[in-house]
């Protein structure tokens, strides 16, 4: 869930200062000053604002919070909102959640609908109060029916997942849709999403290219980044892969790990642009370095087969590493080659059987076909036919030509109880491989 930076609003009901010339502004803001310092709550309100903002004498934040206090305890609702912002966020105190809920739930109580809008944010995130989803629904509801688009598109993202109620896209689609024709970026993101995964409702690409659109021009980097593979890929639009670059740069420039992967692939493979590896290896590290495995692979690739860079196994072992870690099978089964043929460390069987092992339980075939050689072989591990037969009957059942021939090699030296053994725990690999995937 997002939250709308924080916007603080002079309610009117309270006055409102307009100062003419300096001279006028002095005199006004001593009347304020007096009127205050004579306990009433709207001048100590405006006073507390005045500090709170620097608006002609210096920022001060102690003052600003002695004066929203005084102005807050005689029930001033605007004071007490700024006074769980300042305490929210450490202005002049120290920060306080506990604190903020206090006055935030002061002044939300009173109807102030930005109030009710981070109490909901507080209570959704558990803040300063224990997690309660049905709290946060609550003060969602009473902010957006008063036509708050932050609340609004909160209330239908809580729909939209089922926190704390049951899912519900058609109420998801209401709110975000009442938050979205105000232009909440984030709101109109979502409705984008929706029409393009026919979520809640049919798929309609041109609603999605339509509400994407009006979101990344805000600056959504989401919506620009799914701009970018609608072009790409010809969803609801011609393939526009000048265009899927505009908006993949725009997305990759505010730091979207996801439009970064992209640019790089495109570079890499001249999908719209001439090749590149130089730009390729560029965009695929800042992707990587944000933690996406995808690009991380990919830039073991790269200095494994020394497109854009000298070879350097050391370093495509590294990114290879960080890939496989986060259970990509491809970078799996390439630690496992490196292993196995020595490619930037010593060569060690059992660690590339480690190795090939994770890829191969992931559905990978070469992997699986690997562990059945070296199970048959009884490289990094004991002689077991029983289980190279198994790995082979795996491999071969995905479509790898070389454990079809190989299946039968393996038999010849296995008994019939053995073989049915084999055929049993391949089932099985084959059973538990088709789970992990459905689990995905």
């Amino acid at each position: 869930m997002h939250r709308r930076p924080v916007l603080l609003v002079v309610i009117m009901m309270m006055g409102l200062m307009v100062f003419g010339g300096a001279g006028h502004a002095d005199n006004q803001f001593e009347k304020t000053k007096r009127s205050a310092v004579h306990g009433d709550a709207t001048s100590q309100f405006l006073l507390g604002f005045i500090y709170y903002y620097g608006e002609g004498v210096p920022l001060d934040y102690q003052e600003a919070l002695k004066w929203f206090l005084k102005s807050a305890r005689q029930g001033n609702i605007g004071a007490q909102f700024l006074l769980g912002v300042m305490y929210f966020n450490g202005n002049g105190t120290a920060v306080d959640h506990s604190e903020a809920v206090k006055w935030y739930l002061k002044s939300a109580e009173q109807g102030h609908s930005d109030a009710q809008y981070y109490l909901a944010n507080l209570y959704y995130a558990g803040e300063g109060v224990p997690l309660n989803y049905q709290e946060a629904m609550k003060w969602y509801l009473k902010s957006a029916e008063q036509g708050h688009d932050g609340a609004q598109c909160n209330l239908g993202f809580m729909h939209d997942k089922g926190h704390g109620v049951p899912v519900n896209h058609r109420e998801a689609m209401k709110w975000y849709l009442k938050s979205a024709e105000q232009g909440n970026q984030f709101a109109q993101y979502n409705l984008g999403v929706m029409y393009d995964t026919g979520e809640g409702v049919p798929v309609n690409y041109q609603e999605a290219l339509d509400w994407y659109l009006k979101s990344a021009e805000q600056g959504n980097t989401g919506a620009q980044y799914n701009l970018g593979v609608m072009y790409d890929t010809g969803k609801g639009v011609s393939v526009n892969y000048q265009e899927a670059m505009k908006w993949f740069l725009i997305s990759a420039e505010q730091g979207n790990e996801r439009a970064q992967y992209n640019l790089g692939v495109m570079y890499d493979t001249g999908e719209g642009v001439p090749v590149n590896y130089q730009k390729a290896m560029k965009w695929f590290l800042k992707s990587a370095e944000q933690g996406n495995e995808l690009a991380q692979y990919n830039l073991g690739v790269m200095y494994s087969n020394g497109n854009g860079t000298p070879v350097n196994y050391k370093e495509g072992m590294k990114w290879f590493l960080k890939s496989a870690g986060q259970g990509n099978e491809r970078a799996q089964y390439n630690l496992g080659n490196m292993y196995y043929a020595g490619e930037g460390v010593p060569a060690d069987r059992t660690e590339a059987t480690k190795w090939f092992l994770k890829a191969a339980e992931q559905g990978h075939q070469d992997a699986q076909y690997n562990l059945g050689v070296m199970y048959f072989k009884g490289e990094g591990v004991p002689v077991d036919l029983v289980k190279s037969y198994a790995w082979m009957s795996v491999a071969s059942n995905q479509g790898n030509e070389g454990a079809k021939d190989s299946i039968n090699i393996i038999a010849e030296d296995m008994t019939p109880e053995q073989i049915a053994e084999a055929r049993k725990d391949a089932a099985l690999l084959l059973e538990n491989m088709l789970k992990s995937k459905q689990d995905q």
